[in-house]
């Protein structure tokens, strides 16, 4: 036991000894004797009559004590100054512990890296915003994508709206360029610290984990942000939101060497996490078979882009007076199949009118290479907002994906868009996520490449059809919405 602890306890010793005696002296028939001779000579505001006053004051030295008589009194003040000395010595013995905690992290951290004082105290005033909060809880991903368009930023957006008002968020992501002695903690507002940390550097790890570790709880956006000293302490309640399977897509990118690290860093994540949540079943069926030993609890929770507000009701014809729109809105990333797409394009290059809104335009068009151009297109760059107006204008949309686990386990965003707005996909493989098992309708590229495309009066009954296909997906969202309500509620 330290000795300022000692000092704590010999001081609420005495006050409990002191108390003892108090209580001890009160209880005698002589000191009931002498409250209640105290109590006839001199004047009380606590009777309204003299004879009153006599009278309780008698009944009380007989040994019918009288509350009013013993809270006056002088040993009764005594206890109560004795109750508030103890509060405020449990508020200060928090207070040093805490001091003491603060400490012996600088401590922890100096026997492991030369630091920066200065950097150490901004990485300490965080922890004592955490003691500060209710609620808290660290999210790994970073802060600064939570606005943009693409498919993993919406839904640490989506996810983050979940947290509610009045809790903390610490946002932690991976920054293997960074060379400074400790993370970079950025006091972005009152509910949002950003820290940046390179996993490379031992003192950074140490950190991040002590912050999650006296967070206790931490939403994991994907593997790319897994930190192994954080997935395996146990005293972490661990969510992870698997984002696709990453080291397969690296695999399939020619990445090997990235694809062992971040397999193995999924791997460590997977037997460790508390929950994991999924966008389909196809995902989670791939994980049990890839981890049959997985014993985390699942939740359910597609893709619903709460941040597009349109129900899924949108027009079903749709009156362009001029050719059928054909839209295709996303990145360039080899899974993607731009050069087919584009290929299809020039095949049917007089028959539509084509709406590309891509990621680089520069890199689509080098992609284009000496490909025909289309009668009538647009290569373009928007954001969220102005690409709602263009999904009213369109009829089909590309999606095109193999046959190959990065695309079963997929839950495209711009697939919900399209068939938010009752756009038509057009498919190279139909196993993607779980939207041709609840029912999907699409046109197949190779129907679209040789022109055979529904009359109006079939596309919108494939609309209507999809909207229906809609509605199970947004059923599975509202329950996997509750779980994890309930979830972040108790955690």
């Amino acid at each position: 036991m330290n000795n300022w602890e000692n000092v704590f306890n010999e001081i609420k010793h005495e006050l409990a000894e002191q108390e003892r005696i108090v209580n001890l002296i009160q209880s005698t028939k002589m000191y009931h004797a002498v409250e209640g001779i105290h109590n006839i000579r001199k004047k009380s505001d606590l009777f309204i009559k003299r004879g009153e006053q006599i009278g309780a004051s008698l009944k009380h030295i007989l040994g019918n004590t009288d509350d009013r008589i013993q809270k006056s009194d002088a040993l009764t003040a005594v206890k109560k100054s004795n109750k508030l000395v103890n509060e405020k010595l449990d508020q200060m013995q928090k207070e040093y512990e805490i001091k003491l905690q603060y400490e012996e992290l600088y401590n922890v951290i100096r026997e492991k890296v030369n630091l920066d004082e200065i950097m150490l105290c901004k990485n300490l005033y965080l922890l004592k915003k955490i003691d500060e909060r209710e609620k808290s809880i660290c999210v790994m991903a970073p802060l600064e994508n939570i606005d943009l368009p693409d498919g993993y930023s919406r839904r640490i957006k989506n996810i983050d709206m979940l947290f509610g008002k009045n809790r903390l968020r610490i946002y932690m992501s991976k920054d293997y360029m960074l060379n400074t002695t400790l993370p970079i903690v950025q006091d972005v507002s009152e509910d949002y610290v950003s820290i940046k940390y390179n996993p490379e550097k031992e003192g950074h790890c140490i950190l991040v984990t002590m912050v999650a570790e006296k967070v206790g709880k931490v939403y994991i956006h994907s593997a790319y942000q897994t930190l192994n000293e954080i997935a395996k302490n146990k005293n972490i309640i661990k969510i992870y939101d698997f984002h696709g399977v990453v080291p397969e897509e690296l695999l399939f990118m020619g990445n090997e060497e990235g694809a062992e690290k971040l397999g193995s860093e999924e791997s460590v994540i997977v037997k460790n996490a508390t929950y994991i949540v999924v966008a389909n079943n196809a995902m989670k069926r791939h994980i049990l078979k890839k981890y049959p030993s997985c014993k985390s609890e699942f939740i359910l929770f597609p893709m619903n882009n709460a941040d597009n507000d349109r129900d899924g009701n949108g027009e079903l014809g749709k009156n362009n007076s001029g050719k059928p729109v054909v839209i295709y809105s996303g990145g360039l990333q080899k899974w993607q199949l731009i050069p087919e797409m584009q290929d299809a394009m020039e095949r049917q290059k007089t028959s539509f009118d084509y709406r590309m809104y891509v990621s680089d335009t520069e890199e689509f068009m080098k992609l284009w290479s000496d490909r025909e151009r289309p009668d009538t297109w647009r290569v373009d760059t928007l954001s969220a907002d102005e690409l709602k107006k263009e999904y009213e204008k369109a009829q089909y949309g590309f999606t095109l994906r193999d046959d190959i686990i990065v695309n079963e386990v997929a839950c495209p965003t711009k697939l919900i868009d399209y068939v938010k707005y009752g756009i038509i996909p057009i498919l190279k493989s139909d196993k993607i996520g779980d939207f041709v098992e609840n029912g999907l309708e699409y046109v197949r590229i190779e129907d679209f490449i040789n022109g055979r495309i529904p009359l109006e009066e079939k596309r919108v009954q494939m609309v209507q059809n999809n909207f229906s296909v809609m509605g199970k997906i947004y059923d599975d969202y509202k329950k996997g919405l509750k779980e994890l309500q309930e979830i972040l509620e108790r955690i």
